[in-house]
């Protein structure tokens, strides 16, 4: 299981990795956002240091999201995995979330994948426009 160590990889390691993953502290600050997440939420820029249930993704302040970050952070311990619809996003986003609760370092991981489990699809690139497309 990686999760318990997954403070320890770099920004460019989580990166890599296909699926959604976010760190979040005690109060619901970004403090990890890897790509995956960023290209799937559409994220021009990677929040670090915004708070995600009300800066990032407000739609996550919900109690079957947010109840279990406050639960994870109470009990200090979570290991959970439940489907959540991020309704805060154009179209709305249906995706697996796992969230789980690292005592080492006080956070929260999230991780995000297809519904089924699988790895997030990229979105696609915007097409160019035609003022921007070189004569």
């Amino acid at each position: 299981m990686v999760a318990p160590f997954l403070d320890r990889f770099t920004a460019e390691e989580l990166d890599a990795l296909p699926y959604g993953i976010v760190q979040l502290d005690a109060m619901g600050t970004v403090r990890s956002f890897n790509t995956a997440e960023a290209d799937n939420a559409g994220c021009t820029s990677r929040p670090i240091g915004q708070n995600y249930f009300l800066d990032v993704y407000p739609s996550a302040n919900a109690p079957e999201f947010y109840g279990r970050f406050l639960e994870a952070i109470d009990e200090r311990a979570l290991d959970d995995t439940f489907l959540f619809t991020y309704s805060c996003m154009h179209p709305p986003r249906r995706v697996q979330v796992r969230m789980y609760y690292c005592v080492r370092t006080a956070s929260t991981w999230i991780f995000t994948a297809q519904p089924d489990g699988t790895p997030l699809m990229r979105l696609p690139e915007p097409a160019p426009s035609a003022a921007s497309v070189p004569e």
